[in-house]
């Protein structure tokens, strides 16, 4: 199994990761580790609806999301995990998969977020989440779409501290 990327996206499976994102990066699988959604019948279907043809998706909890990636079923394809946010990257990375990168999509500006980047907005939680995956090596990078401008957030992240934006 080849993980082709893996991107933080608070909408998930969309029409910039099925039509951008997925498209370029040949992806055969999409698979979301995500708690809430694996629970949840209409995002279910509204995402599997949502997937490409030709590409097979999985929505199931971060603990499966993780067997799933590290067990022998996705061998053979090119896999883009798609994550809610920088919390269900760690519970992914602490479950054993290894990820090196993080590109990060969209986290809308809501209640007491404050933007950090173009499209990405984050509150206390997400900061020390992002921190934390910053701490263990891992690239934070904020790319909206494939061939946009790229920002890195490790920068950011490692210039200031969270009271201060």
């Amino acid at each position: 199994m080849s993980i082709s990327m893996v991107r933080i996206d608070d909408r998930l499976i969309h029409g910039q990761v099925v039509m951008g994102w997925t498209k370029m990066l040949n992806a055969s699988v999409i698979v979301v580790p995500d708690d809430e959604a694996a629970v949840d019948p209409i995002q279910k279907m509204a995402m599997k609806a949502g997937t490409p043809i030709g590409v097979r998706s999985a929505i199931v909890s971060i603990a499966d999301g993780a067997a799933l990636l590290n067990g022998p079923k996705l061998k053979n394809d090119k896999v883009f995990v798609v994550l809610r946010s920088p919390a269900s990257a760690i519970k992914l990375i602490d479950a054993g998969v290894v990820i090196k990168k993080i590109n990060i999509g969209n986290m809308r500006q809501e209640g007491s977020k404050i933007r950090i980047a173009k499209q990405t907005a984050v509150d206390e939680k997400d900061w020390n989440d992002f921190k934390e995956l910053d701490a263990r090596g891992i690239e934070l990078e904020e790319q909206w779409l494939p061939g946009a401008d790229s920002k890195k957030i490790n920068e950011i992240l490692r210039k200031q501290d969270f009271k201060d934006l």
